[in-house]
């Protein structure tokens, strides 16, 4: 992997993938964001609509299981039978809905999982940079060519270390970021497993 001293500069000013002044990495890095983003906008949207939507049909569900509990209460001879069908009818359709909204939620699970792997990929491609900084602080005649002026390994080094403490920062929101996908793969296992409304 190599650098340049402008590479470094422009790194050093920039945010999130950018930071990364080694092009190959950058690349990596940028396609793993890119694909975070797509994931999270798919995660969030489609988790909550389609956890949303089990919990409206698990209630009307519900309901209709009481209504049908309650008239079968009722003497024999007083009974509606035909609303009892209908209603069971009613409770065939809503599982069936149900059916295909886990299959969905399943497929977001799988997303909420990729995201999470994607989040850690991405902290780690962020810790290689880091490293192979550091490994430049050391070796400045990697970026600068041999006999580098003290100037151009002071410009390097102010560089290398801004580019370092700004990933620092960003790494508690990275953390904060891959904690909460691990949580919305909890809540979305929950709402895959829920059988019934509570």
């Amino acid at each position: 992997m190599s650098c340049t001293l402008d590479d470094l500069k422009t790194a050093a000013s920039s945010e999130g993938v950018n930071l990364i002044p080694f092009s190959d990495l950058r690349k990596e890095a940028t396609s793993i964001a890119d694909d975070i983003a797509r994931r999270k906008e798919e995660v969030d949207t489609k988790g909550n609509v389609l956890t949303s939507q089990k919990d409206s049909k698990l209630w009307d569900i519900k309901q209709l299981n009481e209504k049908i509990a309650n008239e079968e209460k009722v003497e024999a001879t007083l009974r509606r039978q035909d609303d009892i069908d209908k209603w069971k009818k009613e409770i065939e359709d809503l599982n069936g809905k149900v059916k295909d909204i886990n299959s969905q939620l399943d497929t977001v699970l799988d997303s909420a999982r990729r995201l999470y792997d994607l989040r850690v990929s991405l902290r780690e491609w962020f810790d290689k940079a880091k490293r192979l900084l550091s490994d430049l602080k050391s070796n400045p005649e990697r970026a600068l060519g041999s006999n580098p002026s003290d100037e151009n390994k002071k410009e390097l080094e102010r560089c290398a270390n801004e580019i370092i403490s700004r990933i620092e920062r960003g790494e508690s929101g990275h953390k904060t970021a891959e904690d909460q996908v691990k949580r919305q793969v909890e809540k979305l296992k929950e709402a895959l497993d829920k059988t019934e409304y509570k």
